[in-house]
Formats: C-alpha cells, structure tokens, sequence
C-alpha cells in the first residue's frame, strides 16, 4: 500500500509553554519534549492532535438492509484556544468489515501513521462487537513485516454512560441543524 502522507510533524524546539516552565519547576528537571503539532501539507491548517473514529456497519433488524460503518479521521485545531475546535477531515464508509477496516489502513497513511508514530495508536469506537474480526483482519498482515502494526479498537471514556447515545446524539443534531463543517464539541 503506497498512500501519499499529507502531515508533517512539527516540533518547536523554541517554544516554551507555561506548562513546561511548571514542570520544570516543579521536578527540578531542565529538559521536557518540545511542543509537538501536526501540519496538513495541502492545507496548511495545523492540528495539535489527530485522531480516528470507526461506527460498524449494522442492521437494526433482519428485514432490514445493513446500513454502512464510517471511520473517520478528527483533528484538534492548534489554535491553543481555551474551546477546542474540531474538525472531521476524512470519512469513508463500508457495508463490509473488512472493505471498512481496509480503509482505516488508507487514512491512517495518509495523516500521517509512517511520518509520526504516536498517531494512530487506537482507533475510537466499539471495541467488543468485531473484535473477533478485528483480530482476524490483524492476523492476515502478520507476514507485511516485523514493523507492522495492526488496527486496534478503543472504546470512548463515556461509553458505558447511562446517557452516552443521548449525549452523542444531541451533539451531532446541534452540528448538523447549523451545516458547519468545524465545531467545538466540549472543553478538553
């Protein structure tokens, strides 16, 4: 697979935050790793973290026909604005779970996975439903090389909420009533 990679990795090696001054401080240590920010090579838009998200494919029942996973690339802006702006910079969408996770390989190349390694450790989503398949589909590349890292499937911190899907839900209707394309979902 030879996707062209579109981020770059930048480390400001002049910058020093008010958080590595504390940190300093308070471990009496004089060196902390340089701020590190992502830059997009088509747009120049610059990203302090990207990240991936799956939905599986689903029926809701028998009759019905199965309506297509997505998996989608979000970035944070690196504005260092106190309300973060996200923005969903690529989706893809599959019927098939294995078309689906093919795709997440495509993406992860393209933002960035060979030029940065912390990127696309995990992906977000439902780790328990496929994760047999997931597992399989990882399998099936173990020959492509010692350096080959499978896709890996992390649950969100508030999955297991009582009012996950209502949260979620209310969150999304809002983005979508105003048609933009960026928006703040919530302070980090």
């Amino acid at each position: 697979m030879d996707t062209k990679c579109i981020i770059e990795k930048i480390e400001d090696r002049l910058l020093e935050t008010e958080a590595i001054r504390t940190m300093k401080l308070v471990t009496g240590k004089e060196f902390f790793p340089s701020p590190v920010y992502y830059r997009n090579l088509e747009t120049a838009d610059e990203y302090a973290y990207i990240a991936g998200g799956i939905a599986w494919p689903s029926k809701i029942d028998k009759s019905e026909e199965t309506k297509s996973g997505v998996a989608v690339i979000v970035a944070v802006d690196a504005s260092g604005s106190d309300k973060p702006v996200f923005r969903a910079l690529e989706e893809v969408t599959g019927k098939d779970i294995s078309d689906l996770l093919q795709k997440c390989l495509v993406l992860r190349e393209k933002y960035g996975f060979k030029k940065c390694p912390e990127l696309f450790n995990s992906w977000w989503g439902d780790n328990e439903t496929f994760e047999s398949h997931v597992n399989d589909f990882n399998a099936s590349f173990k020959g492509d090389g010692e350096n080959w890292r499978g896709i890996y499937i992390n649950p969100p911190p508030d999955l297991d909420s009582a009012n996950a899907f209502e949260s979620y839900a209310h969150r999304i209707r809002a983005l979508s009533a105003k048609n933009v394309k960026t928006a703040a979902f919530w302070t980090l």
